[in-house]
């Protein structure tokens, strides 16, 4: 028995003439757009903004830990060009360096991808959707760099939401929406699950927490995680959500010793660009980092979180928690949920869920981290560089489109 999903139907007729038009026709509608899952399948493809050299060292270091046959596709930016990021290819001695495809945009280009476009599959060829905070122009300049990808006409992108990408998150069966960003009137909801259909979750809808404001929390990939797919009866089902944890996070930081505190201080002003008790700043923001502050804070982030759970619970969903810190009033979170995943059936019919995932530079909560995905069946595959812009509120999966995915397999 094969059962494959994700594949693609057989192409339409005329669909030479559409990707030469660059416009899908008129009679498609939101129904034949699919989400690219962020759980199932194989990862092929990712999409990568070069426009800051902050991130050049999370984006060398998620290109050499991802296996050597996955493309990039890099849309390189005034501040980090074309050339510089193709010499920093070379210097970091990429394997298979001619899979790193780097298109030169000079404006517009934000790191931030994953809030900018949002890759859609239909019958006819990938869809590029314009994120929320999408500048004049963006789509259309990737668009004139990689031709692979389709527009949608004004017509049909006037009745889609213009979500932020770090607000959805698309795992095998369902699709989660931050519902803390949109609103209970708020048009756009109704927008977004017209297109996302009956399988829609706004995670946090009728959710309150006295004394906490819910946008400290950030986009929902900051808090929230799809697990790997249970394969059931020949389908693929979801079983299991990571849930951000800070009482598990807490309970880390708790059992360091007053040296081993002091130098988690240190690393967390770091990432905010404070060197050390010279910097002129260091004692004002070392304030918000006491243990007794760092507790109340997340305290209060925990009782939000665990609102969350009932309906993620009613769902049938199994919870599982992440340790994960918000520090310095929110300035800076300690996210491990913001990642990467992929599950497939090799071709030996061996189970593969890899994650990817960001560590900081403080083991004892990158080992609970990494801990907790391996409890679910996960083998992780660290990404650095990414301390270095958690002050600007997102990590990994911010910083990255997944393009496309190889079908999930299950042969005998």
């Amino acid at each position: 028995m094969t059962v494959t999903l994700g594949r693609r139907p057989a192409p339409l007729e005329g669909r030479e003439r559409d990707l030469m038009q660059g416009i899908l026709p008129l009679e498609m509608q939101a129904k034949d757009f699919r989400m690219v899952s962020d759980t199932a399948g194989k990862i092929r493809e990712v999409f990568l903004g070069a426009s800051n050299p902050t991130f050049l060292q999370a984006q060398l270091s998620l290109i050499r830990q991802m296996d050597p046959d996955v493309r990039f596709t890099v849309f390189a930016g005034r501040t980090l060009s074309k050339a510089h990021f193709t010499a920093a290819v070379k210097q970091a001695a990429i394997e298979n360096p001619g899979r790193v495809v780097i298109h030169e945009i000079n404006e517009g280009i934000s790191p931030w991808i994953r809030n900018n476009v949002m890759v859609l599959d239909s019958e006819i060829g990938p869809v590029l959707l314009p994120g929320l905070g999408n500048p004049p122009g963006y789509t259309e300049k990737l668009l004139k760099a990689d031709n692979r990808f389709l527009r949608l006409n004004p017509r049909e992108l006037e009745s889609l939401p213009r979500q932020n990408g770090g607000d959805v998150i698309h795992s095998t069966n369902a699709t989660f929406v931050n519902a803390f960003t949109l609103g209970k009137k708020n048009p756009q909801k109704q927008a977004t699950a017209h297109f996302l259909g009956a399988n829609a979750i706004f995670v946090g809808e009728n959710v309150k927490a006295r004394g906490f404001d819910y946008k400290d929390l950030g986009d929902l990939d900051m808090w929230i995680a799809a697990a790997p797919p249970a394969l059931e009866k020949g389908r693929l089902v979801d079983k299991t959500v990571f849930l951000a944890d800070p009482m598990k996070a807490l309970e880390v930081v708790d059992r360091m010793d007053e040296i081993g505190y002091k130098a988690f201080q240190d690393r967390v002003l770091r990432m905010y660009g404070i060197t050390g008790p010279e910097d002129e700043y260091y004692g004002e923001f070392a304030r918000h980092l006491t243990r007794s502050k760092v507790r109340r804070e997340n305290t209060a982030a925990s009782r939000a979180l665990e609102g969350v759970k009932p309906q993620l619970a009613s769902l049938g969903f199994r919870v599982a928690g992440l340790p994960h810190l918000n520090l310095m009033d929110a300035r800076i979170s300690l996210t491990y949920c913001n990642s990467l995943a992929e599950s497939f059936i090799s071709a030996d019919g061996s189970h593969v869920n890899n994650r990817y995932m960001p560590v900081y530079g403080i083991k004892a909560l990158d080992d609970e981290a990494a801990g907790a995905y391996r409890q679910e069946g996960y083998e992780v595959r660290g990404i650095e560089g990414l301390a270095q812009v958690l002050e600007l509120k997102g990590s990994l999966r911010c910083i990255t489109t997944v393009v496309s995915r190889s079908p999930y397999r299950r042969m005998t």
